[in-house]
């Protein structure tokens, strides 16, 4: 009976191997496509700014390319730092390392800083800082013309689902 629950145990072992490799590939595919991407964004703002056409529309600010490059950047990085977990775990090593911990944390921060990101760099949040003033609540805003600030509820509830995650690992470390 043993000998079977190795069997089964190897066997599994070998599975999570190979859709670990699966989803390193995928993860480094969407890497170079975000680069890819991004220098096509950063050569449509290059020949924005000299009044040429580009792949995007014309209208687009300078704001919203950096903002849409950082975002850009932000997103690399985690499929990055994701796609060596992955590797790891597809050499055989166990998610519940202190280096993997480091990972989810890093990931985490990338999302908290997107968050954030976006909100600094949303197209009302210049206009609520010129008229002098920052109210903090929520409301529905029935139009364009309105100020506001975007703020993605999405991204820092998924960084606080990482952090927490974080600790769930570590925990399997000790």
């Amino acid at each position: 009976m043993i000998d079977s629950d190795l069997v089964e145990v190897k066997g599994s072992l070998d599975k999570i191997k190979k859709i670990s490799k699966t989803i390193y590939i995928l993860l480094m595919v969407a890497f170079a496509l975000c680069l890819v991407f991004c220098l096509i964004v950063v050569f449509s703002f290059i020949a924005s700014l000299f009044g040429h056409a580009t792949l995007i529309t014309s209208s687009q600010s300078p704001l919203e390319y950096v903002s849409l490059i950082i975002a850009i950047v932000i997103f690399a990085s985690m499929l990055a730092v994701a796609s060596r977990m992955f590797s790891d775990v597809a050499n055989g090593d166990s998610p519940f390392t202190l280096i993997q911990v480091k990972r989810l944390r890093i990931i985490a921060w990338f999302l908290l800083a997107y968050a954030f990101l976006q909100a600094i760099l949303s197209p009302g949040f210049a206009t609520v800082l010129q008229l002098g003033g920052l109210d903090v609540g929520y409301r529905v805003v029935d139009s364009a013309h309105e100020a506001s600030i975007t703020i993605n509820f999405g991204a820092l509830v998924s960084s606080i689902g990482l952090f927490a995650f974080a600790l769930i690992f570590k925990y399997g470390v000790l």
